[in-house]
């Protein structure tokens, strides 16, 4: 069964923002829901301070690539 607290969800998306492979918190929230986090766009979308962390670390990873 897939992780599908908010905290896990979090976690996942830091990881993957990590990887400097996606542009921003839109492609990872779909990347969430095809790993099985359901509605990951709808629930990161709930807060916007985390998505600008997404975005951020994102632009990071890519800066250190």
């Amino acid at each position: 069964m897939p992780p599908s607290t908010f905290a896990q969800m979090r976690a996942r998306a830091y990881e993957l923002a990590d990887t400097g492979r996606f542009d921003g918190w839109l492609e990872i929230a779909s990347m969430l829901e095809s790993e099985g986090f359901d509605k990951a766009s709808l629930r990161l979308r709930s807060d916007p301070i985390l998505l600008r962390m997404i975005d951020a670390r994102c632009e990071q990873a890519k800066d250190r690539s």
